[in-house]
């Protein structure tokens, strides 16, 4: 294997960071006008920038030309009471003419020793996450301008960068198209348990009914709970919580964890969503119950698929 020259680099070398628009609470629209520009906000920014909804809209005077997102542009939130989401970012890929807010920043690469996709990738990556978790601040984490423009990236030769992006990116296609499906089989399941087994509510194969309260049991204090803020993007245990994804972040703490039984159910209180864990984890402390079958006669697979039935959630919010 031929050995590739890795230069490292400090952002501001390869990259302009732009701050985000400034504004006062009376200059807010949320009403698009021909003498407005949208504006995109931390909770825009995913696994790709939501453009289409959450906006707001300023008065197009208080934005300059700078500040203009281009295609190849990379909008970052910078400055957020969440750990998790402080440094996330996401990249521009189609021609929008809006800007970010005062809490973000976009990094617009020079185009002189890389690929601005490489950038966007090693952004997202587990080794700068850790840093941005790190950023200073008490109760608001804060990526100041000039330390991310200090911040060394490692720069293989152009061509290794776009091999490597390539690879990336079809690694993401397969992780969007394999979201989908999950998406596709939430909505499946309980549709199949009603065709199956009909309507719990109706019960027309005559089974014995228990309330929900005798077949599991609320098991959230046995949990050490960690905060939003406390959620790391890597660590020996696992973090579940409400949220949509499976594992919310990582924490390496040793005690606290759940070890079991397994399967356990873990139900949301807000989000009314149920998830099947097989495996050691803390809990999120974001309003998420951990549940635990009783006894030996109810499989967690069915007690959590008879739940997940949307005119049942609120009934099982209830009797928790």
């Amino acid at each position: 294997m031929t050995n590739v020259t890795v230069v490292h680099l400090p952002l501001a070398e390869v990259a302009d960071v732009i701050r985000g628009v400034t504004f006062q609470k009376y200059e807010v629209s949320e009403h698009p006008s021909s003498d407005r520009t949208p504006v995109i906000r931390a909770g825009n920014i995913g696994n790709e920038l939501e453009l289409e909804r959450d906006l707001i809209w300023l008065p197009s005077s208080r934005v300059s030309e700078t500040q203009i997102m281009r295609p190849g542009d990379i909008a970052m939130c910078a400055s957020s009471g969440s750990t998790k989401i402080v440094g996330k970012s996401a990249l521009l890929r189609k021609m929008w003419r809006g800007t970010v807010g005062a809490f973000c920043v976009i990094i617009r690469s020079k185009e002189t020793h890389c690929d601005h996709r490489f950038i966007a990738y090693f952004l997202r990556s587990a080794k700068f996450r850790e840093w941005a978790q790190n950023a200073a601040g008490a109760s608001i984490k804060n990526i100041r301008k000039s330390d991310l423009e200090k911040f060394l990236v490692p720069f293989p030769p152009l061509d290794e960068q776009r091999r490597i992006v390539g690879i990336l990116n079809r690694a993401a296609k397969i992780e969007r198209l394999r979201a989908r499906a999950a998406d596709r089989l939430r909505e499946f399941i309980p549709a199949l348990f009603v065709k199956m087994f009909g309507d719990p509510a109706e019960n027309p194969m005559g089974w014995e009914c228990y309330p929900f309260s005798t077949v599991v049991k609320d098991k959230t204090r046995m949990v050490q709970k960690i905060k939003r803020r406390d959620y790391r993007t890597s660590g020996a245990t696992p973090i579940v919580d409400q949220g949509k994804d499976l594992i919310a972040g990582y924490t390496d703490l040793n005690l606290g964890q759940y070890n079991g039984p397994f399967p356990a159910i873990i139900f949301g209180d807000h989000t009314r969503r149920f998830k099947l864990i097989r495996f050691p984890f803390f809990l999120g402390a974001d309003g998420a119950k951990l549940l635990v079958p009783v006894g030996k006669y109810f499989d967690p697979v069915f007690v959590r698929t008879n739940a997940m039935l949307e005119y049942r959630e609120c009934w099982v919010q209830q009797a928790l």
